[in-house]
């Protein structure tokens, strides 16, 4: 039993805590201008909702131009924003996706100042908890602004008195210069905590430190690292699920990707392992394709369609557009062809399908070794 579960079974309602930005993605070498929607915490939030979990963010927004198509995002993902307050007084942070002739991308914010960061106690207050079953904010909210950490420490006080449950992710920004006693503060207090390889080695000097010291408070602990994919640490156990191969072109967003998706299924009631599983191959997805944060849905499709449990009832699944069940390519070597695969996918993607149906899916498949099975 997922340990979301509570007494009262209304309470299915994640709810997010976060800043919205408005992207500008240029390429040095020239090009048209790309737009995207990002934030952190929005990100998870939109990744949520496609995932099929009720969601609210908490925050706020310019009222202007680009906080209204901020917005407009939110709504077309499924996200709510009942408690986004519109702000006429400041304006929506920008940040600008710069990828050079190099291939790498470099990030430039203009947030200083802006809605976003201005989120406070208040906005904090106004909201019910009686339906939320976690709630879920980062370290780039408590660091953005003086205001911003106390309506994180506002919420995470009344989550914990109202019976719900905590969701953090470390995602430590240098340029932001946060307390690293209260980040490790706020991880203490969760229960679930999302972090990268990175953020351990910056917080608490190895990934080993941090997971010893998380172990002993989180009652889920996420580690991300890359292409290495992601090891969950649980009363449980360790498990580990590599993610499938993917051309990484921008990686910026996945670990919101994988928070949002991971969090999706608990609240749903599935297990840890499921969970990791949705998680992995929604960050995943959300790698390949020259886009912004604001595609972290893998434009319109749902990965939770390519990962879904195989003992789930197939009646229960609101089946919509067409999802082709697909081969496995080979190599001589009986090894699976990844490349082939992924050409295959695309393929099928390209041509207006919503997903594919993996041969991970079939009888014939479950006979194979589970790490050849996890590769497909």
């Amino acid at each position: 039993m997922s340990f979301f579960s509570t007494p009262e079974p209304e309470r299915t309602t994640l709810l997010m805590l976060g800043e919205g930005l408005y992207e500008l993605g240029l390429d040095d070498a020239g090009g048209e201008l790309r737009e995207g929607f990002g934030g952190d915490a929005a990100n998870a939030a939109v990744m949520a909702a496609m995932m099929g979990a009720p969601v609210q963010l908490i925050g706020r927004v310019g009222d202007d131009a680009v906080g209204r198509r901020l917005l407009a995002f939110w709504k077309a993902r499924g996200v709510g924003s009942t408690y986004v307050t519109l702000e006429s007084s400041r304006p929506t942070g920008i940040y600008v996706n710069r990828r050079g002739t190099d291939g790498h991308h470099r990030f430039d914010y203009h947030r200083s100042g802006s809605a976003g960061s201005a989120v406070n106690e208040a906005d904090v207050e106004r909201v019910p908890l009686d339906d939320v079953a976690c709630v879920h904010f980062t370290g780039i909210g408590i660091a953005v602004s003086a205001t911003s950490a106390r309506a994180c420490s506002t919420l995470a006080k009344r989550t914990r008195s109202a019976g719900g449950k905590i969701s953090f992710a470390l995602n430590m920004r240098p340029r932001l210069a946060p307390s690293l006693s209260v980040l490790r503060d706020a991880a203490a207090a969760a229960d679930v905590v999302f972090a990268s390889a990175e953020d351990a080695v910056l917080i608490y000097g190895t990934v080993e430190a941090a997971v010893d010291e998380l172990a002993h408070t989180a009652q889920e602990l996420v580690m991300t690292d890359g292409v290495h994919g992601a090891t969950l640490y649980s009363q449980s156990g360790t498990l580990h699920h590599a993610p499938p191969a993917v051309d990484v072109v921008d990686a910026a967003g996945a670990g919101d990707a994988l928070a949002g998706a991971y969090l999706a299924a608990r609240v749903r009631g599935e297990s840890e392992e499921t969970a990791l599983l949705e998680g992995v191959v929604a960050s995943a997805l959300s790698l390949p394709l020259v886009r912004l944060r604001g595609e972290l849905p893998i434009q319109g499709r749902r990965p939770r369609r390519l990962c879904n449990d195989r003992r789930q009832d197939s009646m229960s699944v609101n089946w919509q557009g067409v999802l082709p069940a697909i081969t496995t390519p080979f190599t001589a070597d009986l090894e699976i062809d990844a490349a082939r695969l992924r050409e295959h996918c695309q393929r099928i993607l390209a041509a207006g399908c919503v997903g594919v149906i993996p041969a991970a899916r079939w009888a014939r498949a479950r006979r194979s070794p589970t790490t050849r099975r996890s590769r497909s």
